[in-house]
């Protein structure tokens, strides 16, 4: 159960800092293409295909975190 809550608690806060991150413009937790491209000026479509893992056309912070741990994309900043 503390495991639970803990798991909760951690996926809360790395939305909450996503959300507050300079890159995601209008505080929605979800970065648009639009957003990553300001983001990341050299990203490519293949890149955003890549980082999208379920297609739903906007990057989470689960697939945003992935891409950066898979080295799709460098730190914002």
């Amino acid at each position: 159960m503390k495991l639970t809550y803990l798991t909760l608690a951690a996926a809360f806060v790395a939305t909450a800092v996503f959300a507050e991150d300079a890159a995601d413009a209008n505080a929605d937790g979800v970065l648009s293409q639009d957003e990553l491209m300001v983001a990341y000026p050299e990203i490519t479509d293949e890149t955003l295909v890549a980082m999208d893992a379920n297609g739903d056309g906007v990057i989470s912070v689960e697939e945003h975190t992935a891409a950066l741990e898979a080295g799709l994309v460098k730190p914002a900043g």
